[in-house]
């Protein structure tokens, strides 16, 4: 606004002297009822009507007899009022003081009372809610109190601690927790073997030995160091459990039959409180090079089975393995071996008809089984013995006898799993009496 003073003067020759002031206000746009200048705009006189936002973000840290204030800017705020309170109820609070800035700090408070403070921003229009409340403790010491309620649960090599946060963080929190381990309650003087960081109030401390008392305790860390270490807590550990597992099945042994192979053996004679599911066969044809992979991919319920399709001049390896019924295979047995007899030959009818030795691979009944699903393995080269011949087994023990208790064995198994074997007579020699040779072998699968 332009303040202008107008003089008027009289003329010569009149009589006196007229003089007039007036004072005249030009302003940019015309004053409207009310007290509005036309063209100002009606919001920006509304925003000059409202009071600010409560304060966001108050951090109370408590120190030496006094508590550290600080918060956040609230639009439009010209000041902020702080309020204090020993119980968190914002209506029992009174006004400590009013600041402009963004921090404050209340002082002459009693160590180790719990103080609660809030926030509000005013401006010349009006004043806040109060901010969410914040608390903190005086204390007489920079340094954390105590943990409180030490427990110590023994578990397998190790015990689980827990505990309970001090009443009193010092002038900055907490950290982390320092954790003596110890044989005796002697820990003066030595140093952490653990440190659990972080605030969390429960720590595994693992690799002790079983039957063995530990003793711990537990002190707070802030930025000024550790407070005073908790009450002593003690616990001994536990030995581990060992899980269950399976021994190798014992007394195998393998009888050669025409073109196959029976396996046969007893249960482990140890199984840790593992229940036998099933057992695997294992295949090879040189000393300890059994295959990977069983011979059936299926579980054999029974304590035999005969593998066919096997090549008469070639020996055999076998091994087997329990399994459990969470499909944990125990250990290999010892290794078997043998030489399957060759296939019975068949009259001649005609061209093409198959000669002694090439029977086929193929499953007949339980517990007998191909190996690879069927599919003959591949024979390795063995230099053939004059004195091993179907007709001739070694001098050293005659082939009746050999033929006799192998039949007795296989019968006395096949009896005590339930199962029947068949006997075909057969006379090894022209000059020996007939013997009895396992035919096949069948019977109720073992559950």
């Amino acid at each position: 606004m332009k303040n202008y003073t107008l003089a008027r003067r009289s003329r010569p020759g009149r009589a006196g002297t007229l003089a007039r002031t007036v004072l005249i206000g030009i302003t940019a746009g015309l004053v409207l009822a009310g007290g509005t200048a036309a063209g100002a705009s009606a919001s920006t006189v509304g925003a000059a009507q409202v009071a600010p936002a409560a304060p966001a973000g108050v951090v109370a840290t408590g120190g030496l007899g006094q508590v550290s204030l600080s918060w956040t800017a609230s639009t439009g705020a010209t000041s902020y009022d702080v309020y204090e309170a020993t119980t968190p109820a914002f209506q029992a609070s009174t006004k400590l003081a009013t600041v402009r800035g963004l921090d404050y700090t209340a002082t002459n408070l009693v160590n180790g009372t719990r103080y609660y403070f809030w926030v509000t921003a005013a401006n010349g229009t009006g004043t806040s809610a109060s901010s969410d409340v914040a608390s903190a403790t005086p204390s007489a010491t920079t340094k954390p109190g105590a943990p409180a309620s030490l427990t110590a649960t023994p578990g397998q090599g190790q015990v689980t601690l827990s505990w309970v946060a001090p009443a009193s963080s010092g002038v900055s929190p907490v950290t982390s927790y320092d954790i003596y381990v110890g044989t005796t309650q002697a820990f003066r003087g030595g140093l952490p073997q653990f440190v659990s960081t972080g605030g969390g109030t429960s720590y595994v401390v693992t690799g002790l030995s079983a039957g063995t008392t530990y003793y711990f305790e537990v002190a707070a860390v802030n930025a000024d160091g550790a407070g005073p270490a908790s009450p002593v807590a003690s616990a001994m550990p536990k030995a581990p459990v060992k899980p269950a597992s399976l021994g190798a099945p014992g007394n195998v042994i393998a009888q050669p039959g025409r073109t196959r192979m029976i396996v046969m053996w007893t249960a482990p004679a140890a199984d840790g409180g593992a229940k036998v599911s099933g057992y695997l066969v294992y295949l090879g044809t040189r000393p300890g090079g059994e295959s990977g992979t069983p011979v059936t991919r299926v579980l054999i319920h029974d304590t035999a089975c005969a593998v066919m399709g096997l090549a008469s001049t070639t020996k055999y390896y076998f091994k087997v393995a329990a399994v459990d019924a969470t499909g944990h295979r125990g250990p290999l047995s010892a290794e078997v071996s043998g030489v399957p007899w060759p296939a019975v030959a068949a009259p001649a009818t005609g061209p093409g008809t198959a000669g002694p030795g090439t029977a086929a691979p193929r499953i007949t009944g339980p517990g007998q089984v191909a190996p690879g699903g069927g599919g003959q393995p591949s024979p390795v080269p063995v230099t053939p013995d004059r004195n091993l011949t179907p007709d001739h087994p070694a001098p050293a023990t005659p082939a009746w006898l050999i033929i006799l208790l192998a039949g007795v064995a296989a019968a006395a198994l096949a009896g005590a799993a339930g199962m029947t074997l068949h006997l075909r007579r057969v006379r090894v020699r022209p000059d020996l009496p007939e013997a009895l040779e396992p035919d096949e072998l069948s019977g109720p699968r073992h559950r």
